[in-house]
């Protein structure tokens, strides 16, 4: 899957008569509805906000059966027969071009994997359908240089388990560091072809994220075995000085040739209040990885 640096543009987007009002839909492969125009092996999609949405995942369907994405842009009605132009609506849209790798791993090949050099991968149009005349469309040229090589990465912790010190509540203060501790992330492969790779953290059952910061709440564990909401501590991780974010997908390794990748990441327990519960706590981190 190769996800370019993001583009952010700026839209605008009017009636073409008066209407009741629309949304403003990306129509993803708006020239092959039945999403076969780049072959058997590759999808092209659109990361949007921060989901990648490909056809094959979608299940909204224009009237010909174009898979698409509603977008936050909302048209209203002008109330012109002479048309609306003037009465825009505007707004910054942030995206990345999308394409998926769909067939099973071969061995490499010099074969072109895409049948065409130039493809408009998106428009943008309303809720009834894609226009006669082309709207604003994105096209992605230069496919013709995509070729397959298959070159997994294995990945593995140092440390599957965090263990932090014993922290005492007399020390305790919001916003401070308890106590830290370092693991790494350990990339192995057999090739030297260029990869990069990101991850997108969630959760693990039994814990929270706090979204307004970026860490994870553990559990309070009781003398009976069960479970309390923690109110006393959280724990950030940090690549390079920087919180890595929950659920949203993230680079973890920058673009790169070695067959051996380490990248120490930094685990931090911070104190959420000056009266902390007295007890032990468990917390879990679930990382998926993605080849970019």
């Amino acid at each position: 899957m190769a996800l370019p640096p993001p583009i952010t543009t700026t839209v605008k987007c009017w009636a073409d008569f008066p209407t009741s009002g629309e949304y403003i839909y990306f129509y993803l492969n708006p020239e092959y509805p039945n999403n076969n125009g780049l072959g058997p092996d590759v999808e092209m999609g659109i990361n949007f906000n921060g989901q990648d949405l490909i056809c094959s995942n979608l299940t909204d369907k224009g009237p010909a059966g174009h898979c698409r994405i509603r977008t936050p842009i909302f048209v209203n009605n002008c109330g012109s027969n002479a048309g609306c132009a003037g009465t825009e609506t505007k707004m910054l849209l942030t995206y990345s071009i999308l394409l998926v790798k769909k067939s099973p791993p071969t061995a490499n090949t010099d074969k072109d994997l895409v049948n065409f050099d130039s493809y408009v991968a998106a428009r943008f149009d309303g809720m009834s359908g894609l226009n006669m005349s082309p709207t604003f469309s994105i096209r992605v040229s230069g496919l013709k240089n995509v070729k397959y090589i298959p070159c997994p990465a294995t990945i593995t912790f140092s440390k599957n388990t965090i263990r932090f010190n014993t922290v005492y509540a007399s020390n305790a203060k919001p916003n401070a560091l308890a106590d830290a501790k370092d693991f790494l992330l350990i990339a192995r492969r057999t090739c030297d072809s260029v990869f990069s790779m990101s991850t997108l953290m969630r959760a693990a059952p039994g814990s929270t994220i706090d979204a307004s910061q970026n860490w994870l709440i553990p559990s309070l564990a009781n003398a009976q075995g069960s479970t309390l909401r923690n109110t006393s501590v959280a724990i950030e991780l940090k690549k390079d000085g920087v919180r890595l974010p929950f659920n949203k997908e993230h680079p973890i390794f920058t673009k790169r040739k070695e067959t051996y990748i380490e990248q120490k990441i930094e685990a931090n327990l911070i104190w959420l209040t000056d009266k902390p519960q007295v007890g032990t706590f468990n917390g879990g981190v679930v990382m998926e990885f993605f080849h970019r």
